[in-house]
């Protein structure tokens, strides 16, 4: 069955977006073409879906199936060799940080998420860069536009978000890479 059903040809609010209510959680299938349809999305084509629903269906795997392997190698190996070394349990969020951050299973979970962000934004804005132009010609405000916004020129962005990029995407919110870029 297919999983992208827009929620305007449908009166059944259960189903919008590519998620089904009724389904069990570990049957909720996402997909990147399944977001709806709006006036600026992009068109993809079959090999754009085909990886950018590999990088989610990998997302989802590691969210549901090996996150919940986390607690357990927490309780029953890491904290345990905490509390054997330090005569307590950790504190705080960096001693946990700090116990499990050398834990082969931590690592690769946190490796494998690194990489699907990593993938997903690059995967996307390949797809974004090869229609920009269309893009921003969409975008651009209406004649009949109820309102605007206006952002003063001489803003700067704060180094604490210029320096890191927010879920690992590749220039985070605010870079620009052509005029009136969306």
């Amino acid at each position: 069955m297919d999983q992208r059903v827009d929620e305007r040809e449908t009166a059944d609010a259960k189903v919008v977006l590519g998620f089904s209510a009724d389904a069990p959680a570990d049957q909720l299938v996402s997909t990147f073409s399944g977001f709806g349809d709006h006036a600026i999305r992009v068109e993809t084509s079959h090999d754009e879906d085909a990886r950018s629903n590999f990088m989610m269906d990998l997302y989802r795997h590691l969210g549901q199936n090996m996150a919940p392997g986390r607690r357990d190698i927490y309780e029953t190996k890491i904290k345990k060799n905490f509390v054997k070394e330090h005569g307590r349990a950790p504190k705080d969020r960096h001693e946990v940080r700090n116990a499990v951050k050398s834990d082969p299973y931590f690592q690769f979970w946190g490796h494998l998420r690194v990489y699907c962000n990593q993938n997903l934004f690059y995967e996307n804005g390949r797809t974004v860069e090869r229609q920009l132009d269309d893009l921003i010609e969409k975008a651009k405000p209406r004649k009949s536009a109820k309102g605007n916004l206006d952002l003063d020129k001489n803003f700067k962005i704060p180094k604490y978000q210029e320096s890191f990029d927010m879920h690992w995407m590749p220039g985070s919110y605010f870079t620009k890479i052509a005029e009136d870029d969306v």
